[in-house]
């Protein structure tokens, strides 16, 4: 996996020089200085920093010491990297800093949130974390200083696996914004899901995937419901959208299974006009599938928490699933009888025909 965040703090200029963020300019160059001293007399500068424990080692050369020092020579650059290094901690926006970083190298993102929402929208800490960092020449709003993170954080396949991951995640407008720019392409990929059509007929096999697809929407539901609130815009919208893709996809598996039980187009269904070559013990467990598929699409809207006005919006879909399963859904025994006595009797009829003419012809023989 591509830990993005944890390569720039192993990497990072800050360390190169054996600093801490915030320092002053006169101490950068001190340390550059000597790095640069030590080179070329063949020796490493060697600079002891408690937080760099658990950290893969690195080189201090003349060339990656002057790459450091371009690469801080630019205020924006500074900040850029200054999100991920520790500070000498004696200020409450190095405090919260630190708790960050070190979070991250600990692969606990969400406590490495929690301390950068403070970091960015805490207004005073956001105002002498810049000031210092850049030595007073710049200033930036919290927009803008969330925008560099949030890139950073998208480019790290550890976060989005924590992002996609089960469980509580914390709350607030970094994360709010993360994942809501991922929700469209989330939803789409859940809803194409559900609605997947098998390439195998075998009802049973189309009925554990839609099982399956629905257990997996409902992760992710949980999730953008945690991060938004149930009563959301964001989430009732998107809580609809997988709501209708299960009742499409019922709809279909329910017309799947009266293709089995039934002996006319799905178009023609109705009580007057039923036919099977089933016996009625197999019409009955063509209709216990029915009810299975029932189970899993209410179970699957019950748990998605849907308001009252997301439920009116779903009315059209949720009737049509209604209807399409009226049509093929029999458990009255006297129906079953009937449209399965007609086979029941051509079969009968067959089979005395075929033991007639046996018979017939073993007494020509003898």
């Amino acid at each position: 996996m591509n830990n993005f965040l944890l390569d720039k703090i192993t990497n990072n200029p800050y360390r190169t020089l054996g600093v801490y963020v915030g320092c002053s300019a006169a101490e950068e160059h001190r340390n550059f200085s000597r790095i640069m001293a030590f080179a070329k007399v063949g020796q490493s500068y060697e600079v002891e920093m408690e937080c760099e424990k658990g950290l893969s080692p690195i080189e201090r050369s003349q060339q990656t010491a002057t790459e450091a020092q371009q690469r801080l020579s630019l205020a924006p650059d500074r900040i850029k990297n200054a999100l991920y290094w520790y500070s000498d901690g004696h200020s409450p926006w190095g405090e919260a800093l630190n708790r960050a970083v070190r979070a991250l190298v600990e692969g606990d993102y969400a406590e490495a949130l929690l301390n950068y929402e403070r970091l960015i929208y805490e207004s005073e800490l956001r105002s002498r974390f810049v000031s210092e960092v850049t030595h007073g020449l710049l200033d930036l709003s919290s927009g803008e200083l969330e925008d560099i993170l949030c890139e950073d954080l998208r480019s790290d396949e550890g976060f989005s696996a924590f992002m996609h991951s089960e469980g509580k995640k914390p709350g607030g407008v970094l994360i709010e914004r993360i994942y809501g720019e991922q929700m469209p392409k989330v939803t789409q990929e859940l809803v194409s899901d559900i609605k997947a059509q098998v390439f195998s007929k075998e009802v049973y096999f189309a009925i554990s995937i839609f099982s399956e697809m629905t257990g997996r929407a409902l992760r992710q539901a949980q999730l953008c419901r945690n991060i938004f609130g149930a009563e959301s815009v964001t989430y009732q919208e998107f809580a609809v959208q997988l709501a209708d893709a299960a009742y499409s996809r019922a709809h279909e598996i329910v017309f799947m299974i009266g293709d089995v039980a039934w002996n006319y187009p799905k178009t023609d269904y109705s009580l007057g006009k039923l036919y099977s070559k089933l016996p009625p013990r197999c019409i009955n467990a063509c209709m216990d599938l029915i009810n299975r598929v029932d189970q899993i699409t209410e179970s699957f809207v019950e748990m998605l928490q849907l308001s009252t006005m997301s439920q009116r919006i779903l009315y059209r879909a949720q009737k049509d699933y209604e209807v399409a399963r009226g049509k093929v859904y029999v458990r009255d025994q006297k129906t079953i009888r009937k449209a399965t006595t007609p086979f029941i009797i051509w079969r009968g009829s067959v089979i005395a025909i075929w033991l007639t003419a046996i018979c017939y012809f073993l007494y020509l023989l003898l």
